[in-house]
């Protein structure tokens, strides 16, 4: 079984192409405001490097959130076009679990220590999610939430976490700028952003598990409430 991954929630927009859990192929680029042009043009290299056509895919996994409001959207409907298209199974993947899945696959968790997740979501905030690791297996501590600084802190409290993601930085910053206990290291740089990959090779664990999407009513995971409001009358539009 072919699966194709797509991935969208933050800067990064990526594809990968897997075979059960081996990684056949994978594209991407780290920029704004590209995904809509982007991502397909990305579905049709990495088919072409590993040697497919679209017409061997078998399922579609897509990065459903939370993250970007427009990348979001814009990964989802490519993700539904497709699996509508091929007649095929799609399957929403947790971005801040994909996230928490590429460090695993790092081997960069101590033994003990849990995964910590982040994305900037604005302002003194960001979308956080803690795993612990039991066998390999990420077990959620809490659910994917929008945190301040402070929030999250006092959600880690004592354990100890690896933590990966855009959301790093911010952390980074509220860290040196305040005293705290709290236990935490940073992931390598490299494997610090959202993966394609991960989110195709999860994609494939849980279409394995029967853990697949409603392709009429699966919807991104903002978190957030996404709003608009016309600019003209004083007012910013809302999202990511």
């Amino acid at each position: 079984m072919i699966l194709l991954g797509i991935e969208t929630a933050t800067k990064v927009c990526g594809v990968a192409l897997v075979r059960e859990s081996q990684v056949l192929g994978e594209r991407s680029l780290e920029e704004e405001n590209v995904h809509a042009e982007k991502v397909l043009t990305l579905v049709d290299q990495t088919l072409a490097d590993v040697g497919c056509s679209i017409a061997d895919v078998d399922a579609v996994a897509v990065s459903i959130g939370p993250g970007s409001f427009t990348g979001l959207r814009i990964g989802l409907s490519t993700a539904k076009g497709l699996s509508f298209a091929l007649n095929q199974t799609l399957v929403g993947v947790p971005t801040l679990r994909g996230l928490a899945h590429r460090v695993v696959q790092a081997g960069q968790v101590p033994v003990g220590w849990s995964v910590l997740a982040l994305i900037d979501a604005r302002r003194d905030e960001v979308y956080g999610q803690c795993f612990n690791v039991l066998h390999g297996d990420l077990v959620p501590l809490w659910k994917e939430s929008d945190l301040t600084m402070a929030d999250l802190l006092g959600q880690i409290g004592e354990i100890g976490v690896v933590a990966t993601g855009d959301g790093c930085g911010k952390l980074s910053a509220y860290l040196y700028e305040h005293e705290s206990r709290v236990r935490i290291r940073f992931v390598d740089a490299r494997i610090a952003h959202c993966s394609a990959a991960s989110v195709a090779v999860l994609g494939a664990e849980l279409l394995r598990a029967g853990q697949l999407s409603d392709a009429r009513t699966l919807e991104p995971l903002y978190i957030k409430d996404f709003y608009f409001k016309a600019p003209h009358i004083g007012q910013r539009s809302g999202g990511l």
